[in-house]
Parts: C-alpha cells; sequence; structure tokens
C-alpha cells in the first residue's frame, strides 16, 4: 500500500557530511546525514555493534540460502538514511536490497547515500554492478491500504 507524507517543517534540509574514521569497516569514506547524534548512534548500532546481524540475517545464514548464481534479496522498510543498507550491500556482495523511507527529507539523503555506494567501484569487484544493487522507493509501508500522514520533527533531540 502506498502511504503519503508530510513534514511539520516546510524547510527543506541540507544533508551534512559525517567523515568517518579510516579504521571503521565501511564501503565509503563518509556518508550523509540529517541529524549527527542519530547518525552516530545508527553507525554505532550497525556497523560496530552489529545488532542488526542476527538470524536470520547472520552471515551464515545468508551463505546457507545463497545458492550458486542466486541473489538474496533485503527489504529495508524504514531505512531512514541507508545504513543498515548500506551494511548489508558491503556485508552480502551478492545481493539485492530494497530501500524504503516515507519521510522525503530522509529519502533523499538515503537516495544519495545508495548513489554514493553505487558509485564506488571499488566497493565490490565480485558481484554485478553496485547501480543494479539498490533501489530506493518513497513510500510508507502498511498491512492496510490506504494512505497516511506522518509527523516529522527534524529538530527533537
Amino acid at each position: 500500500s502506498s502511504s503519503s507524507s508530510s513534514s511539520s517543517s516546510s524547510s527543506n534540509i541540507k544533508p551534512s557530511t559525517l567523515d568517518t574514521l579510516s579504521l571503521l569497516p565501511i564501503p565509503f569514506d563518509k556518508f550523509r546525514y540529517v541529524d549527527l547524534k542519530e547518525a552516530q548512534y545508527l553507525y554505532e548500532e550497525i556497523f560496530v555493534r552489529k545488532c542488526y546481524d542476527v538470524a536470520p540475517l547472520s552471515l551464515e545464514a545468508i551463505e546457507r540460502s545463497s545458492q550458486p548464481r542466486r541473489t538474496v534479496n533485503i527489504i529495508d522498510v524504514g531505512a531512514n538514511i541507508g545504513l543498515f543498507s548500506l551494511y548489508c550491500l558491503k556485508r552480502w556482495p551478492k545481493c539485492r536490497v530494497l530501500s524504503i523511507e516515507p519521510i522525503p527529507q530522509i529519502a533523499k539523503v538515503l537516495r544519495l547515500n545508495l548513489l554514493s555506494f553505487s558509485s564506488n567501484s571499488n566497493s565490490n569487484s565480485n558481484s554485478t554492478s553496485n547501480s543494479n544493487r539498490t533501489h530506493c522507493v518513497e513510500a510508507g509501508v502498511s498491512s492496510d491500504n490506504g494512505t497516511a500522514t506522518f509527523r516529522y520533527f527534524p529538530s527533537m533531540p
């Protein structure tokens, strides 16, 4: 089902760039974000503590399900700025990721981060081109048909 979204803020958010430490295992030197503290928290949670790396997303489960010539598809619902999508793309070279984010300002940053990965020729040399591995949809997901209004408060702590 599709959902509409609205923002409580009419201003266009300019995505900032977070310079990441070269020692951290990510497929790019920089990623864009909306809120620095949230981006740092997500980065720590996903890339450092690997909180999302549990069954069925464990490396072993992905490898068991990946028969030769078979691509694993991952759907990142509520993708935010795309750090989990980027983590999956780097961690599992044969996966494709569909990233879904309903808030237009955040979806813009998500697209920029996915584009950054797609254009990075060193991200994945043993698989299909990176541009064929990512797709972004600006929508909400629900078990009900219809539309919904999302409230977005970019300045909230």
